[in-house]
């Protein structure tokens, strides 16, 4: 052992005390999860098993299904990077490419400003203000409900951006009365409307102000913000046909905004019609999100033995009223139970915060997003103790910081269950607590945090791990995080199943992994030890 560098060959490998994560800069000191497996070969191979069925998100297999399509979008025949985002390939789009040819993006996710939204209010800032009443951009959706909401997510992407200015004015057509004064006036570069109010303001245009030949020198972009509902209603079809004419002759540029988990139509019969409305070529392109680090949001939190913790108590009992109080009275009340029970505690607290302090940077303050919180526990008796713990604990706290906790176990009927998921989805409930059993009957795309109270069995680890890491790596589920609850004395032998899932995913080894690796050398080392020496006494002298 090398101890100026902390480096050391053991049964398990080499390991860098000091730089045992390999995530960020690995050097050939790290840890080795191919020599650690080399060393152990008796433990088996590190194939995938059956898939547990879970009720998993409609969004699971986004990822797959992108990564397909961008062969036939403009990133994939240029040989951009395999992970360029659809906001990367608009700011490129819209800043390169100046002969009018109109963009189909196809993309996964709930909200379509989130992709188009900075690129847009970017390239609009790039052009030479003008004095004449009409925008730069204008947004169609299916109706003035829909219009709030990009308008929201508009002004949220303009309060965040650095690099748009903030006189790029936004309006809301439907909200907004089209009177003489205002189609006069008008200084907004950003038009969003229903598809009925974009048209009642062009007839406006063309019929009494004759000022229809102005605006569409003026206008750049219209962006067709549902396009996966244009074959289920024909009204909005005719819209973008009438939309389609009107511009035929501009080299105002069409984008539409797909997204195929929600479309009526299939998307090859979306992408054909509107090529046929269009004179000039569609392009595509699809979004492909970048790699996310799924591996740094699952987490261990360790349970501390017993007898580690009677004997720090010696050193502290001065500062202890009952000065005598002796570490074995205390073991007896300072359970592994208790420990995991405070670290839960913990854990909901911080994933609290951190949603609190996200919807203060969204600007979520009148209707902020609540965390969702999915807790698993091995019994149904855990269950309802720890329910019980955490509504008691809860009492403790302020007015403001509480949260809504309740319970699904194999005892509920189907009407309970239905209930406490329909709470859990609508934000109604922050805290869901289950056992293993009812694990089938929680939707999994409303769960923002997993918290597994009790650890599973080594055999339904890495099945369990896989089926949790595809819905880390879902786009409904970006921010999802897994925490596992591990009590050293009983569950050193999940290190062994992590490092084989570890290597069946080509994936270093997080930086979280360093405390759990060196106790299990430590009580691996224990544990040969005290082998050898009841060994040794027992052959006779």
């Amino acid at each position: 052992m090398d101890n100026s560098n902390g480096i050391g060959i053991c049964s398990m490998g080499v390991v860098n005390a000091f730089d045992l994560d390999g995530l960020g800069n690995a050097r050939r000191s790290c840890f080795s999860v191919k020599e650690a497996r080399a060393h152990n070969p008796e433990w088996g191979p590190a194939a995938s098993r059956e898939e547990v069925a879970y009720v998993r998100s409609s969004e699971t297999g986004s990822l797959q299904i992108t990564r397909k399509l961008m062969k036939f979008s403009i990133s994939g025949r240029r040989g951009y990077s395999p992970w360029r985002t659809l906001q990367d390939a608009l700011y490129c789009s819209l800043g390169r490419f100046h002969n009018g040819e109109h963009l189909f993006c196809i993309h996964s996710g709930p909200n379509h400003e989130f992709y188009y939204g900075q690129p847009i209010l970017h390239s609009i800032d790039r052009f030479r203000s003008h004095r004449k009443p009409f925008p730069r951009c204008i947004i169609i959706t299916t109706d003035g409900k829909r219009s709030k909401s990009v308008m929201r997510g508009l002004l949220n992407k303009r309060r965040s951006s650095n690099s748009t200015r903030p006189n790029t004015h936004i309006t809301n057509l439907d909200t907004t009365e089209l009177s003489n004064e205002f189609m006069t006036s008008n200084r907004s570069r950003v038009f969003i409307g229903s598809f009925k109010k974009i048209k009642e303001y062009i007839d406006k245009l063309k019929n009494e102000m004759e000022q229809l030949d102005d605006f569409i020198s003026v206008l750049r972009f219209v962006i067709i913000n549902n396009a996966e509902k244009l074959k289920g209603n024909s009204e909005f079809a005719d819209s973008l046909g009438r939309l389609a004419q009107t511009f035929e002759s501009s080299l105002t540029r069409f984008i539409f905004a797909y997204h195929f988990s929600s479309s009526v139509a299939s998307l090859t019969e979306t992408l054909e019609f509107c090529k046929g409305k269009m004179e000039r070529p569609v392009l595509i392109e699809a979004d492909n999100p970048r790699v996310r680090d799924v591996f740094s949001n699952i987490e261990c939190k360790l349970v501390r033995p017993i007898s580690e913790i009677a004997s720090l108590l010696p050193t502290q009992e001065s500062t202890l009223e009952n000065n005598n109080i002796s570490p074995a009275i205390v073991s007896q009340y300072l359970t592994e139970s208790t420990q995991k029970l405070k670290i839960l505690t913990m854990l909901i607290k911080k994933e609290r915060d951190a949603r609190a302090a996200d919807n203060g940077r969204s600007g979520r303050r009148d209707k902020p997003r609540r965390e969702r919180i999915l807790v698993i526990t091995r019994t149904t008796e855990t269950c309802i103790r720890v329910m019980m713990y955490l509504r008691l604990k809860m009492q403790t706290l302020a007015v403001n910081l509480r949260y809504n906790i309740h319970k699904i176990t194999t005892c509920d009927s189907e009407e309970d269950v239905e209930k406490r998921n329909f709470e859990f989805r609508t934000g109604n409930l922050d805290v869901l607590v289950i056992d293993w059993r009812s694990i089938r009957a929680v939707h999994r795309g409303a769960v923002d945090t997993i918290v597994m109270f009790d650890s599973p069995h080594p055999l339904y680890f890495q099945t369990i791990m896989e089926t949790e890491l595809q819905n880390l790596a879902s786009i409904i589920g970006v921010k999802l995080k897994l925490y596992m609850i591990i009590d050293q004395n009983k569950d050193f032998r999940l290190v062994r199943e992590y490092l084989k899932f570890l290597e069946c995913n080509k994936t270093r080894a997080p930086t979280w992994f360093r405390d759990l690796y060196q106790k299990y050398l430590a009580d691996r080392q224990s544990r040969t030890t005290a082998a050898v020496a009841t060994a040794t006494s027992a052959v006779p002298v």
